[in-house]
């Protein structure tokens, strides 16, 4: 197959589970690691994420006990994709041989009130969707050529990178302008695209304003990095504005 059609492969799979009722969850995660196992690209990219990852210390920091039930936990996901893609896949792994019971799991660390409905939806968006998420934006940035290998950036934007600024605002105007770049090659529609678009362009205006205006143009810029992976400068513009102390 190609990358893209490994890509879309694996996103209608795993679309398919995230639609599934929780009786269907079984087959619909072998499903998925199925997609996985026939890509080539995508078993290059979670073999790359494994690489250095202790899954036992990461449960630690991952499962979390509940700050307000007793006996229940918490599942909190870095922001990085490859713990996530590394996490995720040991998960469903687990899952699948049966190492992990899915229903204990979901009333421990996604207890809604006793709700299987709700316990099963709320796994799906706060682990399954991230998943999903992380390896498209890999797999993309593999796709486009952004990427030479997972996780690895081109050698030209990382000496790139090293260019001299006067300002902290020249710096994040670049990295914007950067992102306006990329984003034309990214797979969204056409109204995702205008909308992101936006998004950035106001932050880059917003730069000639004073701190707060500044501030709340990041906000929605922060909501369209992490929502609509566009934003492929976040975590280095987020370094930048804590060490100016602005957020």
């Amino acid at each position: 197959m190609k990358q893209t059609e490994e890509l879309e492969l694996f996103l209608q799979k795993a679309d398919d589970l995230l639609q599934s009722k929780y009786v269907l969850a079984d087959i619909k995660i072998i499903n998925l690691l199925k997609a996985i196992a026939s890509s080539e690209t995508i078993l290059n990219v979670i073999k790359s994420s494994l690489d250095n990852f202790d899954y036992q210390k990461e449960k630690l920091n991952i499962l979390r006990p509940s700050t307000y039930m007793e006996d229940k936990g918490e599942v909190v996901l870095p922001e990085d994709a490859k713990t996530v893609i590394a996490f995720v896949f040991n998960l469903l792994m687990e899952i699948d041989g049966k190492k992990v019971d899915l229903n204990a799991f979901m009333q421990k660390y996604f207890f809604e009130g006793g709700s299987y409905y709700e316990s099963y939806a709320s796994f799906m968006t706060k682990v399954i969707l991230p998943f999903k998420t992380a390896i498209k934006t890999v797999m993309e940035r593999l796709i486009s050529g952004e990427m030479e290998t997972p996780f690895e950036e081109k050698k030209e934007e990382v000496v790139a990178e090293k260019k001299d600024f006067t300002t902290y605002k020249e710096e994040i105007k670049y990295l914007l302008e950067k992102d306006l770049n990329r984003l034309q090659k990214r797979r969204l529609g056409k109204v995702e695209k205008v909308e992101v678009k936006v998004i950035i362009d106001a932050f880059i205006a917003s730069l000639e304003l004073d701190v707060e205006g500044i501030k709340y143009a990041y906000y929605a810029y922060k909501y369209a990095a992490l929502y609509q992976d566009i934003g492929f400068n976040y975590k280095k513009i987020t370094k930048i504005l804590k060490k100016e102390e602005i957020i």
